[in-house]
């Protein structure tokens, strides 16, 4: 965002736009000096801008790391989703039946407001899914064919549980919920 100052020399009013320019400049070395401070203190937990440790109060689950977001509810999934993006992450998105396992009990050990949202929409109303971030299914059959089922008897379009954690399904997009956010760690084959 550009930034233009309104001075006052002797009475006369003058608008600086190379003021905000110069302001924005002296802005842009600085975040980058920080940034370069950052890279330094951070030194390997950075690859290809993903990150290979889970950040402080995330729990680390194989090659991911997951945070319940529990107080803040009341959101639809579409700020839930622009929550986790603003950390970096996503929806958590269910992709094997043993994350199914994992997302099912963790999610009845949290004290959900409101349920929370996972990644997962129906694009098209009807029992065709997909996980947002890859934009498709999942790879693993049996599991395309249990959410296709839920999917074929919902009217609504957006992935989550329920309040007690307990039940999946698709509720209306714009129902409030928590968000539940899932973060990919980078593995050793992207680090070559």
């Amino acid at each position: 965002m550009l930034v233009v100052h309104t001075l006052k020399f002797k009475g006369t009013a003058r608008t600086s736009l190379k003021m905000g320019l110069r302001l924005r400049f002296l802005q842009t070395i600085f975040l980058g000096s920080v940034l370069i401070c950052l890279d330094a203190a951070l030194g390997d937990n950075i690859s290809f801008g993903m990150p290979k440790f889970c950040p402080l109060n995330w729990t680390k689950r194989n090659n991911s790391c997951y945070m319940t977001g529990e107080r803040f509810n009341g959101v639809t999934w579409y700020e839930a989703a622009a929550f986790c993006q603003s950390f970096g992450a996503h929806l958590v998105e269910i992709n094997d039946k043993a994350e199914l396992a994992f997302i099912d009990t963790a999610a009845q050990q949290v004290s959900w407001v409101d349920g929370p949202w996972i990644g997962m929409l129906r694009p098209f109303g009807d029992e065709f899914w997909i996980l947002p971030s890859i934009r498709t299914e999942t790879q693993d059959v049996d599991l395309n064919k249990m959410f296709g089922e839920i999917a074929k008897d919902s009217s609504h379009d957006c992935g989550g549980y329920n309040r007690r954690g307990k039940d999946f399904g698709f509720w209306r997009c714009r129902r409030g919920g928590s968000p539940w956010c899932e973060l990919e760690l980078a593995t050793d084959q992207q680090n070559k």
